[in-house]
């Protein structure tokens, strides 16, 4: 063994070329690969990635809970870089980029968002204007306006004045979290851990409406849509999605195939496949809305805690193993 991974593994071996090195399908029945990024330590601190998302370019981007860095994930090459965030002990949680590729992020614990420019390396925070925000999630509409959630309100953020504009929800209590846009323009949340509803807020008039689910307390964690305007969203106490009809406003839910299974991150896709992740079955699964069919896959550590996922420009999903410290890229095949 030693004289084995001596010649294939030694010091005058030459560096692994990543673009011929072939995946191992896994999960076979489900037709996807799975590959694994291990994010290095930065100064023996363990990163915890929470969100991800993915740049024009295919670069993964990911914020670190645990040792303050924004992280950047090559794939091409397998390298990361690291960005230390300026505010130390800051929590940076989620995580978007612009139409320049310009990183932004929530610093959740230091009533901040921040700005990472890929370009200069710089970080330039902006303070909330309310303390105490808890600032979670945070996405661009279609015009470039950057929209925040945090404790009790929906918050506007114009990145050319620099200007906040928030909106209080008017029930209380109210923990905004998740976050997505409809066709129209109009904002949808989710209510978690406190009213633990969905919320809609019309931009033009600042008029909010409520949306409970038939399941009470089922922990409306993320929220996602489909090309049809349908709201989806993952109930992580009650082992459940549901979905919010577009016209009808009707919600259905549906029970996932594993029993407590409490699922997290949601998506979906370009041919409208709902995709989702499981914290207590540790998997990965997809659900059919045509067929009301699910399809569960194992992932490939034990203990994954995925908490976001994102799509890039290939149609590839990653997600952000958030208690290994791995980024992972799923491929249908």
């Amino acid at each position: 063994m030693a004289a084995y991974l001596a010649k294939h593994f030694g010091p005058n071996t030459p560096p692994l070329d990543w673009s011929k090195i072939k995946a191992v399908p896994y999960n076979p029945d489900a037709r996807v690969i799975f590959t694994q990024f291990s994010i290095p330590a930065l100064a023996g601190r363990e990163t915890h990635p929470h969100d991800p998302i993915v740049d024009s370019q295919g670069n993964v981007w990911h914020t670190g809970s645990y040792d303050d860095t924004i992280g950047k994930l090559d794939p091409r090459t397998a390298t990361f870089t690291r960005y230390p965030v300026p505010t130390a002990d800051s929590v940076p949680h989620g995580i978007t980029v612009d139409r320049q590729d310009n990183i932004w992020f929530t610093l959740e614990i230091k009533d901040k968002i921040a700005k990472l420019d890929p370009k200069t390396g710089m970080i330039t925070e902006y303070t909330m204007p309310t303390p105490e925000a808890r600032s979670h999630t945070l996405i661009f509409d279609a015009k470039g306006i950057l929209w925040i959630t945090m404790m009790g309100k929906v918050v506007r953020f114009d990145t050319k004045t620099e200007k906040f504009v928030e909106y209080t929800v008017p029930w209380s209590p109210s923990r905004p979290y998740g976050l997505v846009f409809d066709s129209k323009g109009m904002v949808w949340f989710t209510d978690f851990h406190t009213s633990d509803t969905i919320g809609r807020l019309d931009p033009q008039t600042g008029k909010f409406t409520r949306y409970d689910p038939p399941t009470q307390q089922g922990g409306r964690r993320r929220i996602a849509i489909d090309s049809k305007d349908n709201i989806w969203f993952t109930q992580y106490y009650a082992h459940k999605i549901g979905r919010i009809d577009a016209k009808t406003f009707a919600i259905t839910e549906y029970d996932t195939p594993s029993p407590a299974s409490t699922p997290y991150a949601i998506t979906v896709d370009k041919s409208d496949i709902v995709w989702f992740t499981e914290h207590g079955s540790n998997r990965l699964a997809k659900f059919d809305p045509q067929t009301e069919r699910f399809t569960e896959m194992l992932m490939p550590s034990p203990r994954a805690l995925v908490r976001k996922v994102a799509w890039d420009p290939q149609g590839r999903l990653w997600l952000a193993e958030s208690e290994i410290d791995k980024i992972t890229r799923v491929e249908e095949y």
